[in-house]
């Protein structure tokens, strides 16, 4: 059995390729590599430029599964630097009624998922509730 890599453009062009592309892992990619060489035909055997552009394959999807990582802390850590930034401003959100409260941002704190919510009058509000910001009036 000998299964036809998948060409960079082929996959570029079509949404479906990318979809299925990045459900398949490392290790996946991997094994299907493994598979591939063990069913080789011996008196065929497979393309060196093929072998070597399936590793480089390997190594692309590495490289784009650590800068996915990378890209999901980095807007973590932008979000609480907003959200830091709004310590004492005045806030409107919604609650999950979808009725409107204001009120003062008091504290900044991590989520159930390690993302940032602001503390606005003791209540715990995500911020995709926040519906405006506005700076603390400062004639009190």
């Amino acid at each position: 059995m000998f299964v036809t890599p998948l060409s960079a453009n082929a996959a570029a062009s079509s949404g479906a390729g990318l979809a299925q592309s990045a459900a398949l892992g490392e290790e996946d990619f991997l094994t299907l590599l493994v598979e591939q060489l063990r069913f080789q035909d011996p008196l065929e055997p497979m393309d060196n430029q093929e072998f070597v552009a399936q590793v480089v394959q390997l190594s692309s999807l590495e490289r784009l599964q650590d800068l996915n990582g990378a890209i999901g802390n980095l807007a973590t850590w932008q979000r609480g630097a907003f959200a830091a930034g709004a310590l004492g401003c005045r806030a409107e959100y919604t609650d999950e009624l979808g009725e409107l409260h204001a009120g003062t941002v008091q504290e900044i704190r991590a989520d159930e998922e390690g993302g940032p919510e602001m503390i606005i009058d003791g209540v715990a509000v995500p911020l995709d509730r926040i519906t405006s910001l506005s700076l603390p009036d400062m004639n009190v």
